[in-house]
């Protein structure tokens, strides 16, 4: 409700133009935009903000295969488009996998308190999705039994292993042209990673925004 007028406003804007118009339009208003990803750093899962994550890692994770299939080969079946990563209403729908398991004695020389290994455990950079299934299979493991698992399961699950660019040339291309590189997993994964691999999300989202607006300025944050 709080968009109804900006939205009510737009589309009459866009009433009856060409799709080259419109593209026009969209991106100068999308240039004007104050907004930016920079919240991507401290974004946690929580409760209220659950669908979002679901959302922003179905994106991802489609996005990254889409990019990666030879021009005219089709999808595999394996790779499902991004709203079926989004799906809640299959036999095996994809679940927010958590790459620490929920052991807070296992960070106790990180963390002071289970509060503190909590919200770093939520952190954007710290969750995958893989089907519910293989996720259940998982949740005690530590890190560095997950991350073999990780190598059979979509492409960004894959990136956490150091294995998965080695015969996968185009997802070595792709990722490679980010802002911020996608980095294996190393160990039991600290906090400092976490970070890191938060950034590389954030790289990524940007990525796939600009790719979608046709925008050819890679340091442009809108």
């Amino acid at each position: 409700s709080p968009m109804y007028f900006q939205m009510f406003g737009l589309a009459k804007e866009l009433r009856n133009r060409d799709i080259e118009e419109i593209r026009e339009i969209l991106s100068k208003k999308i240039h004007d935009l104050q907004e930016s990803f920079d919240g991507i750093d401290n974004w946690s899962l929580n409760l209220g903000n659950k669908p979002n994550i679901y959302y922003m890692l179905s994106r991802m994770t489609s996005w990254l295969e889409e990019q990666t299939i030879e021009e005219g080969r089709p999808v595999p079946d394996s790779w499902p488009a991004w709203d079926t990563y989004f799906a809640r209403n299959l036999s095996d729908p994809w679940e927010v996998e958590h790459i620490w398991a929920n052991h807070y004695e296992r960070h106790t020389a990180e963390f002071s308190s289970d509060s503190a290994f909590q919200e770093a455990r939520n952190r954007f950079g710290a969750l995958l999705l893989l089907p519910k299934s293989v996720n259940a299979s998982l949740s005690d493991l530590s890190v560095q039994d997950k991350v073999p698992v990780y190598l059979k399961q979509n492409l960004l699950a894959r990136l956490a292993n150091s294995e998965s660019m080695q015969n996968d040339p185009r997802l070595k291309a792709k990722v490679s042209k980010l802002s911020t590189a996608a980095e294996a997993i190393a160990g039991e994964m600290d906090e400092a990673q976490i970070a890191r691999r938060t950034a590389f999300y954030k790289a990524l989202c940007l990525e796939i925004w600009l790719s979608l607006i046709h925008i050819s300025e890679p340091t442009r944050q809108a």
